[in-house]
């Protein structure tokens, strides 16, 4: 009887540990409460219109479906795990994105093709697979029109503040969900808060009530929903992976103005 006991109480103390490790930094997103995500119809508005759903395939034949955001005319932001899976050869080797992926109008498809399109942050390729540093990128092979857009990063973020996760969660069937909350969290490189998402919203962008870009989403647990804050040296690798946007005459000379005055 006594080795019984003492058989569950190991067993217990093992599935705690693990429930706190797995929950801590598991890549699966929650649903917190009750679900509040909407079903978005008209991609006419921004952050729909700039949010693509992401198929990936590996060297190895496997796919990964997930979201994305657009961040130039070209470029698409996602989390590295979506981009990068060392099981199946690192970097993913093809993608297909698709704009107003669900909605009544699809803008357009664009493509990537092999490795040198796919980017993560150098921490998570060192190894760092924490949500900290989870971001990635791909390069496109067209620049999508003006209807797509892209959005813009935020300055700032605090504590209490609204924001918005859309994402193509996999029990939606292909349509874009959204989820209006608040921001629980903030530290330089993480950000949490209580919106709604399930596997496939990995990679969405994390935006407040401006639109503009505060994470990227990689995970959670049943308390609370992680992104890779898009601020300081993440920000500025990402940054760095951006085409240089080329100023007109007009564009150049109120840049200079600006810089006098």
């Amino acid at each position: 009887m006594a080795k019984k006991v003492k058989f569950y109480q190991f067993f217990l103390l093992v599935f705690l540990v693990l429930s706190q490790v797995l929950g801590a930094v598991s890549t699966y997103a929650f649903i917190i409460g009750s679900d509040n995500r909407r079903i978005i119809t008209d991609y006419s508005k921004q952050p729909y219109a700039a949010t693509v759903a992401i198929t990936v395939r590996f060297s190895d034949g496997s796919r990964r479906s997930s979201t994305g955001v657009m961040v130039a005319d070209d470029f698409v932001l996602t989390a590295g795990h979506v981009v990068y899976k060392s099981a199946s050869g690192g970097f993913a080797v093809a993608a297909e994105i698709t704009t107003g992926a669900g909605g009544s109008k699809m803008p357009g498809k664009a493509h990537a093709e092999g490795k040198s399109s796919f980017r993560v942050l150098t921490a998570y390729a060192s190894g760092d697979h924490s949500s900290a540093h989870d971001i990635g990128g791909i390069k496109l092979d067209k620049h999508f029109n003006d209807k797509v857009g892209k959005l813009e990063f935020a300055k700032t973020v605090s504590v209490g503040e609204k924001a918005r996760l859309s994402g193509f969660s996999h029990d939606l069937n292909g349509k874009l969900g959204t989820s209006i909350g608040r921001i629980i969290s903030v530290s330089p490189d993480n950000i949490r808060y209580d919106m709604d998402s399930t596997a496939s919203a990995s990679g969405a962008g994390i935006t407040n009530m401006k639109n503009q870009l505060l994470a990227i989403h990689s995970g959670g647990n049943n308390h609370s929903n992680v992104g890779a804050r898009l601020a300081g040296e993440n920000l500025k690798e990402v940054q760095s992976w951006l085409p240089k946007e080329k100023l007109n005459f007009w564009d150049r000379l109120v840049a200079f103005l600006k810089h006098l005055f």
